[in-house]
């Protein structure tokens, strides 16, 4: 879909969304070893995006997404022979030695690199901005850059859904603080929690995002999302959806110890007696295989072609490959649950080999000597839980903000 704007741009947004989610996991790697060696991500970011549309993992704090549009709308009117791209650029790079300067570091990118910062905050929001509607019209950054450079009158129309906008902004948009941007915080106020609750409910009120600014209460001790005290309390169609992505990541938890378990004995094949990485894998194993053994009615119950219903509507496009893999790991856990032995199946090894082969190629741990000496003793063994920690963080900060 495109708006045409004018009579010298069309605004495209798509592209943009691919490139931040490569962006996003390339970003994951830098942080701690969560590669997705079996090829799940697809499913994990469509249960993802359905739960908490416009966030990402490397997302940090919710004000920002009132600072980059505060920012821009100063770029827009700023008077300089630099580029759009570099006046934003220093924008960004001047709020964080503001934010550094008033001590509110936590969830502060770029509190490290500061000046040399790569990716800007700008960068991770956008898909974001637009999610939640503070941006409203759909446009890839870069295209919004060339608008500003060449000074492109832009009048004041109405969005896809009806509401008046400023430029690409929502004309709802809080007015910066006095003494922005050099002054600034991360810290929400009142009325700019407001204005984000606002977003998320008029938008997404059928989300479990949505669900949790209006109507949550605190959740910051919940583990996973489906283990929220007032589960019942959910509309239906979020019941629904935590139902089957609990499902999915109880049961390939499997498949990912078993990959660290096999990659551990890899490395320690030649070592003289017990070694306790492939210990710890191993316990680790029994454990979940006692919870999906306390899981077995549920997991038999469990209607997977309804799953991937419910995945296609997030618009993720899982491979024929994915899918065989998938179906035969959980039909194995179904039919063994309270017997299982992955650790000693080989049959459960073949399968978790030959999917790292085929999502890695040559690159595999697996078969790649080389590769595998990389590991740091784990690689994506956390149970899938859709970017709940930071859904978590999002409504327990805007929360916080309105005094609720």
């Amino acid at each position: 879909m495109a708006t045409v704007l004018g009579s010298t741009l069309t605004w495209l947004d798509y592209s943009e969304q691919d490139r931040r989610r490569v962006l996003d996991t390339v970003d994951l790697f830098r942080e701690k070893d969560t590669r997705d060696a079996l090829g799940l991500g697809t499913i994990r970011d469509g249960f993802a995006d359905l739960l908490s549309p416009g966030t990402s993992t490397i997302q940090t704090r919710a004000r920002y997404f009132l600072l980059i549009p505060w920012l821009y709308k100063l770029v827009e009117v700023s008077g300089s022979a630099k580029s759009a791209t570099a006046r934003a650029r220093l924008a960004e790079l001047d709020l964080i030695e503001a934010l550094i300067e008033a001590g509110d570091l936590d969830g502060l990118i770029g509190r490290q690199a500061r000046r040399g910062l790569k990716r800007l905050p700008s960068d991770v929001y956008w898909q974001g901005l637009h999610a939640w509607r503070v941006r409203s019209v759909p446009v890839a950054r870069d295209s919004y850059h060339r608008w500003i450079d060449d000074r492109v009158a832009l009048p004041d129309s109405v969005s896809e859904e009806g509401e008046p906008v400023h430029g690409i902004w929502h004309a709802g948009l809080p007015d910066p603080p006095p003494g922005f941007p050099a002054e600034a915080a991360l810290t929400l106020p009142p009325a700019e929690a407001d204005y984000l609750a606002e977003r998320l409910i008029a938008h997404w009120p059928n989300t479990l995002l949505g669900w949790l600014v209006r109507d949550g209460g605190s959740v910051d001790q919940v583990e996973f999302p489906w283990l929220h005290p007032e589960l019942e309390r959910m509309p239906s169609r979020i019941q629904e959806q935590l139902h089957h992505g609990r499902c999915f990541s109880e049961a390939i938890l499997g498949a990912q110890l078993l990959y660290n378990l096999m990659l551990a004995r890899l490395i320690y094949a030649d070592h003289d007696g017990p070694s306790a990485p492939v210990e710890r894998w191993e316990s680790e194993i029994e454990r979940w295989e006692a919870m999906v053994a306390g899981r077995a009615a549920m997991l038999e119950a469990w209607d997977l072609s309804h799953f991937w219903e419910i995945v296609a509507s997030s618009g993720a496009q899982v491979s024929a490959q994915t899918r065989e893999f998938v179906k035969a790991w959980v039909n194995h856990v179904r039919s063994g649950a309270g017997e299982l032995r992955i650790a000693s199946d080989q049959r459960c090894e073949d399968w978790v080999r030959s999917r790292e082969c085929w999502v890695k190629k040559k690159q595999a741990r697996l078969i790649n000597k080389s590769m595998l000496l990389s590991w740091r003793g784990e690689s994506g063994a956390q149970q899938l839980s859709y970017r709940w920690d930071i859904t978590r963080a999002y409504a327990e900060e805007i929360g916080r903000g309105r005094g609720v």
